[in-house]
């Protein structure tokens, strides 16, 4: 990605594990105080998916390398509109993790 407008890689440094983005500043708020991302995706469900390796991602787009994913249902839901949902459940370390709802 070249522009600074939305959410991507742009550089290496910009993939993180899943584990680091749960302890970037702007989502210490939700993850450290127990505080939801939203209501289809819980700080339990963070917590789990540390514990198994695993973790359940969305898109509106078949599931693949290369795609963007994320644990959120319902914003996929928002933007894929009345067209199907894609779900899958991958290990958490196939992601090249954005921040813990974008991978």
């Amino acid at each position: 990605m070249t522009d600074n407008i939305y959410t991507g890689i742009r550089e290496i440094k910009d993939i993180k594990t899943f584990e680091e983005t749960l302890n970037d500043t702007d989502f210490t708020k939700y993850y450290k105080k127990g505080k939801n991302f939203d209501e289809t995706y819980t700080t339990e469900m963070a917590q789990d998916a540390i514990k198994t390796g695993k973790i359940t991602v969305y898109n509106s787009y078949p599931i693949k390398q290369g795609v963007f994913i994320t644990p959120l249902k319902l914003e996929t839901k928002s933007y894929a509109g009345n067209n199907k949902i894609y779900e899958k459940t991958v290990d958490l370390n196939d992601i090249a993790w954005i921040n813990p709802i974008e991978g």
